[in-house]
């Protein structure tokens, strides 16, 4: 495991030899006359590596001498370079090795990236990152500080944090977003504080979490959040959303329902919760809750279903409908859905409809349904698979009409 450091360097301006310098505060501690808040950074968090980004006209005879660097040739050389905005990647193995001194381990490197002026450059930047990630092991921790350079690098930068974890797949830790606030140094004493804006990264988790939820039905993301806050939201609480996963991911539509119903009873520990965004997120899922907030298990499978296909998740819509459509005529006719001889009489029924003018078409939709999900549950085959997943809708539209038919024809002793 590793402290990694990714910093952005600016131009500077010298004046009178010198660039510019500031004072900063990192929790409590004042680092002061820094010409840039990597220094101070380093050395606070003891960083193992460090990972500078910057441009052909950055400050990089200014990295080399406040991480060490004692030889004036090389300053010379690297300020000259700046100055024509012509710093070359070899003109940087000086101050990569610098940095392997100050931090004492080796590893530490210099990027140069593209100003960001159109999307070639952007996508160059890009590729910079993308280096930098194979730099990055399992269970290291980032450091990021985004004070200098372009804001452009800045949310590049973040993003690319988060590419590193879910595409990459690395098991990285995010310690903290910096950011010296030089604009409120004036009101502190002269002092910059040095502020951890980690929490955008934690809005950003919960908002994927949410998403995953109510777009795809994963609550493992959300478990994981919540198990997070230290004691913040009851365990029992936090296990609902796993087990609310568990249920999804195997298709037990029994098991969908009764977690439902658990989390609706557990909403109030959400809303009541001291972290603002899993107060405000409450809403959203409550939102999710009450979709599927049947007690009938008929008008129960139908919510499910179209949920599935909203999810793109075809297989489980069809599967749930068809089943939906045996559960609502044994209900209707008051016959035990889980019993396989109740199943088959509820078929039978169906079969009957075909002579039903009112439940006529109903009957045709769920023999499709029906096909379409023998298809998927026995791997037929089926080379329709386009069509079925356009006709979806259609089928669940007209299902839902079905619906509504039988409880008018009970209601009228029609049945």
């Amino acid at each position: 495991m590793a402290r990694i450091l990714i910093t952005m360097l600016g131009t500077g301006h010298k004046k009178d030899g010198k660039y510019k310098m500031a004072d900063y505060e990192i929790d409590g501690a004042v680092y002061r006359g820094e010409t840039f808040i990597a220094h101070a950074l380093a050395a606070h968090y003891k960083a193992d590596k460090i990972f500078i980004l910057g441009t052909s006209g950055s400050i990089w005879d200014s990295v080399y001498t406040v991480f060490g660097g004692r030889d004036d040739d090389t300053n010379l050389y690297l300020y000259d370079k700046k100055e024509k905005d012509d710093v070359k990647k070899d003109d940087l193995k000086s101050v990569n090795a610098v940095l392997d001194d100050f931090t004492g381990v080796k590893g530490s490197a210099c990027f140069l990236v593209d100003y960001g002026l159109n999307d070639a450059e952007l996508w160059n930047n890009f590729s910079q990152y993308l280096q930098i990630s194979e730099h990055i092991n399992h269970g290291d921790e980032i450091y990021l500080d985004i004070t200098h350079s372009f804001r452009s690098l800045a949310m590049m930068s973040f993003q690319m944090v988060q590419f590193i974890e879910q595409v990459r797949r690395r098991d990285v830790k995010l310690r903290g977003i910096y950011y010296g606030m030089l604009e409120y140094s004036g009101k502190n004493g002269g002092v910059a504080p040095v502020v951890n804006i980690s929490i955008l990264a934690e809005i950003q988790e919960w908002t994927k979490a949410i998403g995953y939820l109510k777009y795809s039905g994963s609550a493992s993301m959300l478990y994981e959040l919540i198990m997070g806050r230290n004691g913040d939201i009851d365990k029992k609480t936090a296990g609902t959303f796993l087990h609310m996963a568990n249920c999804i991911s195997v298709g037990n539509i029994v098991c969908i329902q009764e977690t439902v119903k658990i989390i609706k009873n557990r909403l109030d520990s959400l809303k009541e919760s001291n972290n603002p965004i899993v107060a405000y997120i409450s809403g959203d899922i409550e939102d999710f809750v009450n979709r599927l907030d049947y007690d009938n298990e008929p008008d129960f499978s139908m919510a499910l279903a179209r949920w599935f296909g909203e999810c793109h998740n075809y297989g489980m819509s069809y599967i749930v409908l068809a089943d939906a459509v045996i559960s609502k005529v044994c209900h209707v006719k008051g016959i035990d859905p889980d019993s396989i001889d109740g199943q088959d009489e509820a078929k039978k029924i169906i079969k009957a409809f075909k002579k039903n003018e009112g439940l006529k078409q109903f009957a045709e939709t769920y023999y499709t349904v029906n096909e379409i999900r023998n298809s998927i549950a026995h791997s037929t085959g089926r080379k329709s698979l386009i069509s079925d997943i356009k006709n979806l809708n259609i089928y669940i539209d007209s299902i839902e009409r079905g619906f509504k038919e039988l409880d008018r024809q009970k209601s009228r002793g029609l049945l």
